[in-house]
């Protein structure tokens, strides 16, 4: 039986403060957990910022009981601080220190005997970094605090307690590898989706981190309800976390056509985490959708003017958040789109155009770019009538919809909405586009597709 190796490291594609970017989950796949099982140790990776980065329980338990850690402090990550910190202060030896070649490190940490890798040399990182481990491996202190201070106490090893924590990390692994398979099923995997929210009894003990694959399944799988029905079953420390209360938001959206109160809710909870916590790209561009859902729902009843009201409301939210952050193209394109629907031309269209096309660009064809990326340029090249780029998007789109691991059913809903919107929005103008309808039935189907789990 191996022993644990704890990685903490930065989440998802993120800039390094020297104009590069970074994917650290490319690092933690090619380069930080072969080095760990090279080193015959078994990776746990801290799947925190899922609930946005806040420290809690298992948290804990990681650093203080696995016997090995390893710290990538690339970009100067708090959340890595400090969780090397509490690692420091618990565990005298067995903590090593990596980061990007190039990377600046702040003076505290400077003096640490940490070991670069390199993203263009995987093979020679891997067999430098499991070297090093291994020499890690002998009980010899690396935390300053042993080092310096004398007379510190080390954590005692309980070996009961270690056999409770693996069972704990097994049996959380094994429900998510359940998962990342009931959402290849899409809504067919609902049923085993609600099986192992069952098996996972008390939410107030379960692994945060599980939690939060169980939110993103049921949303691969549009159980609007089930996410809602999770949310208010969680713990108060659970529930004020930003990202499950915008997922929470974002469902009673959702479901607003069945209770239209669920809207007014969701407006306000995404409110108050602007008001409380700041704009951001993701809240506000939330936010602009529930304005933009009131939009659509005006428009049909014949209130136009009311309409009118929230697509400015919606243009807005959706500016607002993109400005908050440049590099996101979501709201950017959102509000774009929604600046064709006006009646008279918006002058900042035709300026934030070129902006996010620009950053959809540096995403989709930069490290980790997906779906909603290519689907940005699908949705721009539309704007800008320009079919041919309009034909090389649609087949990326089409094929990263039917690729993607959550295979999300919305992902095409969406996209095909806003093109919808786009057409209908000319039509009235009498700019009938039979191409745009070609596009959005080819959409639609895909929608289908995964709707039927295939």
């Amino acid at each position: 039986m191996n022993r644990y190796c704890f990685v903490l490291m930065p989440f998802g594609v993120k800039p390094d403060g020297s104009g590069r970017t970074i994917d650290f989950d490319n690092v933690y796949n090619s380069i930080l957990k072969p080095t760990i099982v090279k080193a015959g140790l078994d990776p746990i990776r801290a799947d925190q910022e899922g609930v946005g980065g806040s420290i809690h329980k298992p948290m804990f338990e990681r650093l203080m009981i696995c016997e090995f850690a390893v710290a990538d402090l690339t970009t100067s990550n708090a959340n890595v601080f400090y969780e090397l910190g509490i690692r420091h202060a618990f565990r005298p030896h067995s903590t090593m220190i990596t980061f990007h070649t190039g990377s600046v490190l702040p003076f505290d940490v400077a003096p640490l005997r940490g070991l670069p890798y390199r993203m263009d040399a995987v093979d020679e990182s891997v067999a430098a970094l499991s070297s090093r481990m291994i020499e890690n491996l002998s009980p010899i202190d690396d935390s300053p605090i042993f080092q310096m201070v004398s007379g510190v106490p080390p954590l005692p090893h309980d070996l009961i307690k270690a056999d409770v924590f693996r069972d704990h990390v097994e049996t959380g692994e094994r429900l998510k590898e359940r998962l990342a398979r009931a959402r290849m099923l899409g809504k067919q995997g609902r049923e085993e989706m609600i099986a192992i929210r069952n098996e996972m009894g008390d939410l107030r003990t379960a692994q945060p981190d599980l939690i939060v694959e169980l939110f993103k399944s049921l949303k691969a799988s549009a159980a609007r309800r089930d996410m809602v029905a999770l949310f208010e079953q969680l713990p108060l420390s659970l529930q004020q976390t930003r990202f499950l209360r915008e997922q929470y938001a974002a469902q009673l959206n959702e479901l607003a056509a069945d209770d239209p109160t669920y809207r007014s809710k969701a407006e306000r909870i995404l409110r108050e985490i602007i008001d409380k916590q700041g704009a951001s790209s993701e809240t506000n561009g939330l936010l602009g959708r529930v304005y933009k859902d009131q939009y659509v729902a005006r428009q049909a009843a014949g209130d136009k003017f009311g309409a009118r009201g929230f697509l400015d409301q919606a243009i807005d939210s959706y500016v607002q958040g993109f400005e908050n952050d440049w590099r996101d193209p979501y709201p950017g394109v959102n509000a774009v789109t929604l600046m064709e629907l006006q009646a008279t031309p918006d002058a900042r269209q035709a300026k934030l155009l070129p902006v996010v096309r620009y950053a959809a660009e540096r995403r989709a064809f930069g490290p980790g770019g997906g779906y909603w990326d290519h689907a940005t340029l699908l949705e721009i090249a539309v704007l800008e009538c320009d079919t041919k780029a309009v034909d090389s998007h649609l087949l990326k789109v089409l094929t990263l919809a039917r690729q993607s691991d959550t295979r999300e059913i919305s992902m095409p809903q969406s996209t095909a909405r806003n093109l919808r919107l786009i057409m209908d929005a000319r039509a009235s103008r009498g700019d009938k586009q039979a191409w745009l309808a070609d596009i959005i039935a080819e959409l639609d189907k895909v929608a289908a597709e995964l709707a039927q789990g295939g």
